[in-house]
């Protein structure tokens, strides 16, 4: 799986403002995330999105009251049952809930929130973000105006709400403000995200001169509230300019449209038919068709000047370099000005008289060269500010650090004891190619290092575990691969034990050239004596990279497991034990076409976990990390990456050149990666850890009793409960040895559950 992403506060419909920046943001995403990024829109007109969205995205239905009423409640429940799956589940069958779990960041667009004197929208801007805090979806405010928080209730909500975001992007020194005031740490600005829609080509008309006038619903309410007149006020100003130009035409548009039946402050349709029905018909024109934010942009810079009362209007007035006069309600308005050095070109409502708008117009018409020369010299700035935070935006959202408040005192104190002298640095990352993971059990480091070296002619290939298929079923194999395609191809664990060890032997002696090796720790160990004595393998060895391992497992499992599904081994062609997010699902094809997919946890994982068949040698084994590797790699298993999306792969270098190869791997541009502490790795794998150390000890207490012979290298002292975890580990392995063991693999799932889980608790200790 990859990302998803979800977005809210804005529409393809009605605002054609807020459907500029959705369309920006999603198009700029779309070009930096990975291809098989997911999109969703919440929408609160899923009709008319669907047929204005982008391609690649999907509409999920948003309305008002369920948005308001509903998703908040919903989400507190599932919060309130995040232990309790079947909850969970029915829960989530509502659509905006469910987009909002599966989501890797919840993109809020809104224009402008929580600010004071907006009782009727707070809680609507309130609702935006909740659900997905609830539910542990991380938020980012794109640029919009926030603020002031002066009067209660804004403030507490405020408070409470902004402080849980990703991030936020301020837009302006007046909201940058307002957060400063609040206290937030949390953001840094930017600038409209309508700035960076793609450019359009408009020519100005000056013969005859045209005064685009885009009104506002919200602006004619503000002012009726204020007892301001604000349709008699522009009608009165544009007729006594008109009246001293007999030149001059005007051209009433509607930048935020639902159409006449809709009665909404997102919807100017009506207030722009009122308005020009008070202009002369013989010199206005009405534009209220519906159109795309691109088509009407290019209307807007065919104009000579604008009135704007619409925010997006002005916007887009500035990017076709239009001079604008903004009559305005809030301060969203001239801090955007400020950055075009216009702000003079600003009318707030206690100046809304027909005198000052009148003489406002007639100083912009005459000053109109040198306005727009200053909006075409500050426009690149701007626009470079806003497709900055997408850039950033995306750069966090890949970022493959997980989401951890730090390492634990266990993890820790198990990484002081036995690794602090042999791990040399960590990172954490995963492959951009979604063909790479779809087949890897975590991110893909380990084939993209491969390919990398390869490709660059460090080596001239890689000797890795594949499967090979005949009479006998799918059997585990070196194989040699001198491509990427070869490489893809063979990506993904191998938990069946064979002799890897003879089969790089073999292949190294067979062919020239230098191979990367990659191999349990206990092969790294064997590989490390064998050179000592072998010049010629010594010679063809690049890098001898290890993966994390918790044991080996013999042959006998996966034959018994294809038979619990039904599967003749000799029927398969293509076996893969663990593929996907998180545990994931082992996956047969069959040479019929067929396919078979089963949960890995409930099944091959569930009788790996429980060690049936382990090794003997493991059992012995205290090298979870591949000490005698270069550098080694395995999976994340930490809690904040079971909710996302994308599979990830950690790693630690154990040698310089090990070090050397992890620092050099973030240059590879098939690759996000971070560096990390390299304590991290136990936190990821603290279980394991405690398995191949105290665990081993415990085993070794107890394991005549049983009639075997667990040794332990390590001299510690086994706690009570890794002695209980021992105890269920080797009884385990005795019964499925046994006469038992047809009828032990024939039972479901759940009845070895709680065993496996109980073990596993032991260990965590």
């Amino acid at each position: 799986m990859s990302f998803r992403l979800s977005f809210i506060g804005a529409t393809y419909s009605g605002n054609k403002g807020a459907a500029g920046m959705l369309r920006a943001a999603v198009g700029s995403l779309m070009e930096r995330m990975p291809d098989d990024t997911e999109y969703s829109v919440l929408s609160l007109y899923p009709s008319r999105d669907r047929d204005r969205k982008q391609s690649g995205v999907r509409i999920v239905p948003c309305r008002l009251l369920p948005h308001l009423l509903l998703l908040s409640s919903l989400a507190l429940l599932y919060r309130l049952f995040s232990w309790f799956g079947p909850v969970r589940r029915v829960l989530a069958v509502f659509p905006p809930l469910k987009a909002l779990v599966g989501s890797d960041v919840l993109l809020d667009l809104s224009g402008i929130s929580f600010v004071d004197g907006r009782t009727a929208t707070l809680f609507y801007n309130a609702a935006c973000i909740l659900p997905a805090i609830l539910v542990g979806t991380p938020v980012i405010k794109l640029s919009q105006a926030l603020g002031p928080f002066r009067r209660f209730p804004n403030r507490q909500l405020a408070s409470i709400l902004l402080r849980r975001m990703e991030h936020i992007y301020a837009r302006g020194a007046g909201t940058a403000a307002n957060l400063r005031e609040l206290g937030l740490e949390n953001w840094s600005p930017a600038h409209d995200l309508a700035f960076a829609l793609g450019p359009v080509e408009t020519i100005p008309s000056e013969d005859p001169p045209v005064i685009g006038v885009l009104p506002s619903r919200v602006m004619q309410q503000c002012c009726k509230n204020s007892g301001i007149e604000y349709l008699r006020v522009m009608a009165g100003a544009l007729n006594a300019y008109l009246e001293k130009d007999d030149r001059a035409r005007v051209v009433v548009m509607a930048h935020s449209n639902l159409g006449p039946d809709t009665e909404s402050r997102n919807n100017d349709y009506r207030v722009c038919r009122e308005l020009h029905g008070m202009l002369p018909p013989e010199r206005t024109a009405l534009l209220v068709e519906d159109l795309g934010p691109e088509e009407l942009r290019a209307e807007i810079g065919g104009c000579t000047v604008c009135i704007a009362s619409r925010f997006h209007g002005m916007i887009s007035a500035l990017c076709t370099g239009t001079p604008v006069l903004v009559t305005a309600w809030s301060h969203k308005y001239r801090e955007v000005l400020e950055s075009f050095e216009c702000s003079e070109w600003v009318v707030d409502m206690p100046g809304m008289t027909q005198e000052n708008l009148l003489e406002m117009l007639r100083r912009i018409m005459e000053r109109r060269v040198t306005v727009r020369e200053s909006i075409l010299r500050h426009l690149p700035a701007v626009r470079e500010s806003a497709e900055d935070q997408l850039r950033e935006v995306s750069r966090l959202i890949m970022s493959p650090v997980p989401e951890v408040r730090g390492i634990g005192r266990t993890a820790r104190r198990l990484h002081g004891e036995f690794y602090a002298g042999v791990f040399r640095s960590g990172c954490i990352g995963y492959s951009i190619a979604p063909s790479l993971r779809r087949n890897c059990a975590s991110g893909g480091l380990v084939t993209s290092l491969l390919a990398g070296r390869m490709e660059r002619g460090i080596t001239s290939g890689a000797v890795v575990a594949g499967m090979e298929y005949g009479e006998d079923g799918p059997q585990p194999v070196s194989r040699l691969a001198t491509s990427r395609e070869e490489l893809e191809g063979l990506a993904g664990s191998v938990y069946t034990d064979f002799d890897h060890i003879g089969g790089i032997r073999r292949l190294l002696h067979e062919h020239e050239g230098t191979y990367d090796l990659v191999v349990l720790p206990c092969q790294a160990r064997a590989l490390r004596a064998l050179m000592e004595k072998d010049a010629l393998l010594r010679s063809r060895t690049g890098l001898l990279i290890g993966l994390w391992c918790g044991h080996a497992t013999g042959p006998g499992l996966l034959r018994d497991i294809l038979r619990r599904w039904g599967v003749d081994g000799a029927d398969v062609k293509r076996f893969r034990y663990r593929k996907g997010h998180w545990r994931g699902r082992s996956v047969v094809e069959l040479e019929d076409g067929s396919r078979i997919e089963r949960s890995f946890s409930r099944n091959y994982g569930l009788f790996q976990n429980l060690y049936v068949d382990c090794m003997p040698r493991c059992l012995s084994c205290t090298d979870h990390f591949a000490s005698q590797s270069d550098l080694s790699f395995g999976d994340c298993w930490i809690r904040s990456e079971k909710r996302s999306n994308m599979k990830k792969t950690m790693a630690v270098a154990l040698t310089p050149e090990g070090e050397a190869v992890l620092e050099r791997l973030g240059e590879d541009p098939g690759i996000v990666i971070s560096g990390v502490d390299p304590a991290m790795a136990v936190q990821a794998q603290k279980r394991a850890v405690v398995w191949h150390t105290y665990g081993c000890a415990g085993r070794s207490s107890l394991s005549r009793l049983f009639g075997m012979d667990v040794s332990c290298g390590l001299d510690i002292r086994p706690r009570i409960n890794d002695l209980v975890s021992a105890f269920i580990i080797l009884s385990t392995v005795k019964l499925f040895s046994g006469p038992l063991r047809k009828f032990l693999l024939g039972l479901p799932w759940w009845v070895h559950y709680p065993a496996m889980a109980f073990q596993k608790l032991m260990l965590n200790r």
